[in-house]
């Protein structure tokens, strides 16, 4: 793929956060990962929101399900072999709300669930592996407040560690500027993009109520 730097507005990855979920899990903090499991949703009634054209790529799976499909590609560190999904469809033929299952091989997947009809309460991510799971409450959507990330092991230890709030557009606005200005590499790569669509494109023919 092409070796030039790319800037895409996955935010949730530069909050202090996520950058300490990455690391625990890449320590071996929850052993070998076997599941990724993630929700995104709110509340979207307009008819004439843009997200509602299928002619435009409108629906849950594709503005929603896209953070969930990037953090389980980067906890993983590839792509899924295959995928299955089960949408229900409004009037306008997209996506209302859509729970799906990636299949990254060797006993590992990823569960994720996007919404246009269910209100927005948190946005968590739980990755578990053979010697714990590791959490954090808002992940996608942490607005300024205070982050939480918790540490559960086999035997049942809790850990919980907490992060100031933060404006993380502000802090991805940051991070553009010294990209561009050559102060900085870019967080998210053309394999990144490349790999979250190929992830949804094995959702995006899912089986339907309607």
């Amino acid at each position: 793929m092409s070796p030039w730097p790319v800037f895409l507005q996955f935010m949730y990855r530069v909050h202090p956060q996520f950058a300490a979920f990455v690391e625990r899990i890449r320590a071996g903090a929850v052993g070998e990962v076997r599941s990724v499991e993630a929700a995104l949703s709110f509340v979207l009634e307009d008819p004439a929101d843009i997200r509602m054209s299928d002619e435009l790529g409108g629906g849950a799976l594709l503005d929603l399900g896209c953070y969930i499909a990037d953090a389980a590609n980067l906890v993983y560190g590839g792509l899924p072999v295959t995928g299955s999904a089960v949408s229900h469809r409004g009037d306008s033929g997209v996506d209302l709300h859509t729970c799906a299952v990636l299949d990254y091989g060797r006993g590992r997947t990823a569960q994720l669930s996007a919404s246009f009809l269910l209100p927005w309460h948190d946005s968590r991510l739980v990755v578990r592996g053979d010697k714990g799971s590791l959490s954090l409450d808002h992940c996608f959507n942490p607005g300024t407040g205070e982050g939480r990330l918790t540490l559960l092991t086999a035997d049942g230890h809790r850990e919980l560690t907490t992060y100031a709030g933060v404006d993380m557009y502000e802090l991805m606005v940051d991070r553009f500027v010294h990209m561009v200005s050559g102060r900085g590499e870019s967080y998210v790569t053309l394999d990144d993009s490349v790999g979250v669509q190929q992830a949804l494109a094995l959702l995006t023919t899912p089986r339907t109520d309607r």
